[in-house]
């Protein structure tokens, strides 16, 4: 084997646990995780928006109409 990885295992002790470079690896991950949903997310809220706003202005047309149906001029 290679005198860096002998060494390495013997000044473990048999402690368990992640080295540096493996924390490293997943906060990389997470990250690049993050960086492609947020978007989406913002993405998802506006369209959710819009489509509240475009049922509120359908439901204040409905209501015109109805006004209109009654006294004959709308409001």
């Amino acid at each position: 084997m290679n005198k860096f990885v002998v060494k390495f295992r013997e000044s473990r002790n048999g402690q368990k646990g992640f080295t540096l470079i493996e924390l490293l690896v997943v906060i990389a991950i997470i990250a690049v995780l993050a960086a492609i949903a947020i978007p989406q997310y913002a993405k998802y809220r506006r369209s959710a928006f819009n489509a509240a706003a475009l049922s509120d202005l359908k439901n204040v047309q409905m209501i015109a109409e109805a006004y209109y149906a009654d006294k004959q001029v709308y409001p």
